[in-house]
């Protein structure tokens, strides 16, 4: 690989890691208010999915990846891979917290990190395809 395709790929995800923290840490403050307030789990992690999805398609698609693609094709495609990040995350709650006992505090900390580096693959490789190959 390139030393420049390697230094894109790089800015490319500590743009998506600050998106991510950030969107993440507010989200998962969200999360935990919810779940709280009584309102179950998956309940939480879908509400919080959700608005995950519209605010970090306009960060990663402005700014993590500069995208040009018609917003309406890209949009598709990015709720797509977040359903199926979303998918993932219930699937991880219910087998850690439903069946396992699991504390799903501890359960949604740790899905929130393997579907982030799921989700960057596919932004990266599926959805914002010509920003991420062409490089600076």
């Amino acid at each position: 690989m390139h030393f420049t395709k390697l230094n894109f790929f790089s800015i490319q995800f500590r743009r998506y890691a600050m998106v991510g923290l950030a969107s993440n840490a507010i989200l998962y403050v969200l999360y935990l208010l919810l779940t709280a307030l009584g309102i179950s789990p998956k309940l939480s992690a879908t509400s919080v999915f959700l608005l995950a999805i519209l605010f970090t398609y306009f960060c990663n698609r402005l700014w993590t990846f500069q995208g040009s693609q018609a917003v309406r094709s890209s949009f598709l495609l990015y709720a797509l891979a977040y359903f199926s990040g979303y998918l993932i995350n219930i699937g991880l709650l219910h087998i850690f917290v439903d069946l396992l006992g699991v504390h799903h505090a501890i359960v949604q900390a740790c899905a929130i990190i393997l579907v982030a580096l799921y989700l960057f693959t596919l932004q990266r490789h599926f959805i914002f395809t010509e920003a991420a190959n062409h490089g600076p």
